[in-house]
């Protein structure tokens, strides 16, 4: 069974993009210099709710043991949750991280396929999970973007241009 990662790493978002790029402005504009001015995050969900990131890695806040298993349940927090855990780690709960909700960005589908064996023509099924998003439009992922000194309005356009694309071609 192959299964679909929920979270789209900002590695694999910088190569789609640079991609992107060279079929849009061709290797003289889509160089790695262009590509290393600036930094990508990993896309995170965002809902109606609101922006969500992931639970930071070393934020444990004291729960029962029954608890626990419910706390590791919850990848993500809204944005006014990490704010106030930035701002003092004692002020969120454990009860706070368990009623806060969870974004539901992407429907999935499970679908069977058949590996045929090149040698003796058997057939093997295999399973793979498809990620689709959502509907309605309130749905989906955002990143951060930082370039030294401000995003110019240059690569502002080149980003978007090039997210425009991805979106139509997959």
């Amino acid at each position: 069974f192959e299964s679909s990662h929920h979270t789209l790493h900002s590695d694999t978002l910088k190569s789609a993009m640079f991609v992107t790029a060279r079929q849009l402005y061709g290797k003289d504009v889509a160089t790695e210099a262009f590509f290393d001015s600036f930094q990508l995050s990993s896309a995170f969900p965002f809902t109606e709710e609101g922006y969500f990131f992931p639970k930071p890695l070393h934020f444990e806040p004291k729960a029962d043991p029954s608890k626990r298993k419910l706390l590791k349940g919850q990848p993500y927090i809204p944005l006014h949750l990490l704010e106030m855990i930035l701002r003092d780690k004692k002020s969120v709960s454990a009860a706070d991280l368990i009623a806060a909700p969870q974004p539901e960005v992407w429907s999935e589908i499970t679908e069977q396929h058949v590996s045929i064996d090149r040698e003796d023509s058997r057939g093997e099924p295999f399973y793979v999970e498809r990620l689709f998003p959502k509907k309605p439009a309130s749905r989906g992922l955002f990143f951060i973007l930082w370039q030294p000194g401000g995003v110019t309005p240059e690569l502002r356009k080149q980003i978007t241009q090039m997210l425009q694309l991805l979106g139509e071609n997959g």
